[in-house]
């Protein structure tokens, strides 16, 4: 189960990485559109990263539950 919790948890930082380049890569484009859709692909590499941390989350609390 830590197995998993620590993959969860680098897999959301690794999708993090990749949100904060998406944004400065958009900063230095200068094509409006194409800014847009990496700022939308940012939002979705940021929202899956809080959704890996919250199974993560999920999974220790019920790993240190069945310990009990």
């Amino acid at each position: 189960m830590v197995k998993k919790v620590r993959r969860a948890k680098t897999s959301s930082k690794k999708l993090r990485e990749r949100a904060s380049y998406c944004r400065r890569l958009a900063l230095g484009v200068g094509h409006p559109q194409f800014t847009i859709k990496l700022g939308a692909l940012a939002d979705e590499y940021e929202a899956t990263a809080i959704e890996a941390d919250a199974q993560a989350a999920s999974d220790q609390s019920a790993h240190r539950g069945n310990r009990r």
